[in-house]
């Protein structure tokens, strides 16, 4: 059990550090959009990020829903910490 609990920490850790990579080219990306005098919002690309997630999620046995729903929730974490 310690050892399967250890592995999840593990992922956890590796799903927080991939969190803060994401975060920070998010960032970036804002930059480069201000910078050229683009809408930070895309609403078109985020239609087809969930779309593309959702249809990953299927592949690998998830739930469509939830996959999404975590997905929004980091989007929208990354857009009120990035204002």
């Amino acid at each position: 059990m310690k050892s399967t609990r250890d592995e999840l920490d593990r992922i956890d850790d590796a799903i927080l550090a991939l969190l803060g990579q994401r975060g920070r080219l998010v960032t970036a990306l804002w930059e480069q959009k201000r910078a050229a005098g683009v809408s930070v919002v895309d609403a078109d690309r985020e239609r087809a990020i969930f779309a593309r997630l959702r249809a990953r999620a299927t592949a690998a046995g998830l739930a469509p829903d939830a996959v999404e729903a975590v997905f929004r929730r980091v989007v929208g974490e990354t857009f009120l910490s990035g204002r």
